[in-house]
């Protein structure tokens, strides 16, 4: 038996097409006999018109010259016939659209089929790349580990599943070095610090030993570590001077008018300096000696052997340490007592000036600052200047607005490293 080879669908679809065309020629020609037809079936009453479309019948049907004509003809003779074949041809043709559109549904199923796993595809792949991407991202930026279990919702896309998957264990091997090298050089760091830190208490502890010795009694040997030493204090009288000194002097003329002059005030605010420095003085040698019997009292119960002279260096030092929270208490009482004090250190000053000098800040600083020079080791030293109509040495004191050779009156002291040392501060005097 000979086998039948399958007809693909290309062919099949032109056999139909062929058949298609081949009926649709005899639908014309059956739709132009039938009304040929069915104009004759008309007229019963005209017998010519019936015997004249008789005729044209008779000699269409002795015309055809093949067989296939003559088949046509003859199917068209009687109406009944061409009913039939009319018939049978809409069946083929509703056979062929049903399978022409048989076919078309087919194709467009498995066009959606392709798409559709095309689609998917491209969707699996991108958020595999997603993934990888910020799985990486987060590693070198907020050091967060991989989940690898995730990745394998991408192993339907095998090559591309593999490659992550690779790429991603390979990151998270390298993370985990990279790790433990970090932890590493953190541990390294770490000791590296602590012995800097060692390095930095014992140099410290050292230079300390050293400038105790060099400083002791030296005054012209200061340390450079310490903020009250007297260079810095000098820098600082001399800003007192140029800034609160004529703020509070504007402030003061101001307030009174023409019932204090200039030259008032500022006799007013010299006075107030070598006041607060004189205070300051006497107060510091009372605590020298206090602190000096404590420590006298504690070395001797303690039965520690310790000089005099290691004593006093002690409670001195044990003073400038605390100087600023000293001078702090101190002028707290100054303000409780201002009675006490006014008639002691400020006794010829006007009450009101002295008052309205004392709530400013110039009263604050100068407090302070007289505090800090005075414990030094020697004191430091303020020089009132000459006497009235006296000549000034202009390496001391320069003028203070005009020129001249005689002294009016002290406008602010000269300040020295100490008494008979070197001098730091210019003064300024009023001069005719």
């Amino acid at each position: 038996m000979e086998k039948v080879q399958p007809i693909s669908f290309g062919k099949a679809l032109n056999y139909h097409l062929n058949n298609a065309q081949f009926i649709s020629d005899n639908i014309k020609t059956t739709i132009d006999n039938n009304g040929e037809i069915r104009d004759s079936g008309k007229g019963t009453e005209n017998k010519t018109t019936s015997n004249v479309n008789t005729t044209k019948i008779k000699n269409q049907q002795k015309q055809p010259k093949d067989e296939k004509e003559r088949r046509a003809t003859e199917v068209t003779n009687t109406p009944d016939k061409s009913h039939d074949n009319l018939t049978d041809t809409i069946k083929k043709l509703d056979q062929i659209l049903t399978f022409i559109a048989n076919e078309n549904n087919t194709l467009n199923h498995q066009q959606s089929v392709k798409d559709r796993k095309l689609i998917h595809v491209l969707n699996t792949t991108k958020k595999a790349t997603s993934y990888a991407r910020n799985s990486i991202e987060n590693v070198e930026m907020e050091g967060k580990r991989f989940d690898v279990e995730h990745i394998e919702e991408f192993a339907d896309i095998s090559p591309f599943y593999q490659d992550i998957l690779y790429l991603v264990t390979n990151v998270e091997s390298l993370k985990k070095k990279d790790d433990n090298n970090l932890q590493e050089i953190n541990q390294t760091k770490k000791q590296l610090e602590e012995a800097k830190n060692e390095c930095e208490t014992l140099q410290h502890r050292l230079s300390k030993m050293a400038g105790a010795r060099l400083t002791d009694g030296n005054p012209n040997i200061t340390n450079l570590g310490d903020p009250n030493r007297p260079m810095k204090i000098g820098e600082t009288y001399s800003e007192l001077y140029d800034n609160e000194w004529t703020d509070t002097m504007d402030f003061c003329i101001q307030k009174f008018g023409k019932s204090s002059s200039e030259d008032t005030i500022i006799q007013h605010l010299f006075k107030t300096i070598v006041g607060c420095n004189k205070f300051c003085e006497e107060k510091s040698a009372v605590m020298l000696k206090a602190g000096k019997e404590n420590l006298e009292t504690a070395v001797t119960t303690l039965m520690i052997v310790s000089s005099e002279a290691e004593v006093i260096k002690q409670a001195m030092d044990i003073r400038k340490m605390a100087a600023e929270s000293t001078s702090d208490q101190l002028l707290e009482s100054i303000r409780k007592s201002k009675k006490e004090i006014t008639t002691t250190y400020f006794k010829t000053m006007d009450k009101k000036i002295l008052e309205l000098i004392m709530s400013t800040s110039f009263f604050t600083k100068c407090f302070k600052l007289c505090w800090k020079m005075v414990v030094q080791d020697p004191p430091m030293f303020l020089d009132e200047g000459p006497q009235k109509d006296k000549a000034f040495d202009k390496n001391v004191f320069r003028e203070y607005t005009s020129s001249g050779t005689k002294v009016v009156f002290t406008v602010w002291p000269a300040l020295y490293l100490h008494k008979n040392g070197a001098l730091l501060v210019k003064g300024v005097v009023k001069v005719k």
